[in-house]
């Protein structure tokens, strides 16, 4: 793939993956609520739950939205960090380390803004810990890069 198209393809995939985060973000406590419960009652729903009566599945689902809603967060901004990295990397081909620097800054900076665009939101906050969250989750698409970088040059230096 050509270094325009690659810069083109990562750059519309970061913004829409920024896009994305800022929707669920501007939805508001009670429309997020739903949201979350709704895929964890669907999830209830599941073979494995054949025969688990409906008080365990309400259970279930009642105890286990928070930490959906946390690994949610933890999963987009993998998502993002994994996108950013791409993209930068494919503008700054002559840095090798400033696209994981520059990954978790802005990262980090889209976090913090998302989160004070909540003040504005129905129900909802601004959470440091969210930032904290969405922050590793990039952090941790820059550790699954770097894995599999070594990966690659382990593998090319036995060829």
């Amino acid at each position: 793939m050509s270094i325009i198209i690659r810069r083109i393809v990562f750059t519309i995939t970061t913004v829409l993956l920024m896009l994305s985060s800022f929707g669920f973000s501007s939805q508001s406590a009670a429309v997020s609520g739903r949201l979350s419960r709704g895929i964890l009652a669907r999830t209830a729903e599941a073979e494995i739950f054949d025969g688990v009566p409906y008080s365990e599945k309400a259970d279930f689902v009642r105890n286990s939205d928070h930490l959906t809603r946390k690994a949610a967060h933890f999963t987009e901004y993998t998502l993002l960090g994994l996108s950013l990295y791409l993209m930068l990397s494919a503008w700054m081909l002559s840095s090798k380390k400033k696209p994981y620097y520059l990954t978790l800054i802005l990262a980090f900076l889209y976090a913090s803004t998302d989160e004070l665009h909540q003040i504005f939101v129905s129900g909802r906050g601004p959470q440091l810990f969210d930032v904290l969250i969405d922050t590793s989750g990039a952090f941790f698409a820059i550790l699954l890069i770097t894995l599999i970088q070594l990966l690659i040059k382990k593998r090319q230096a036995s060829a």
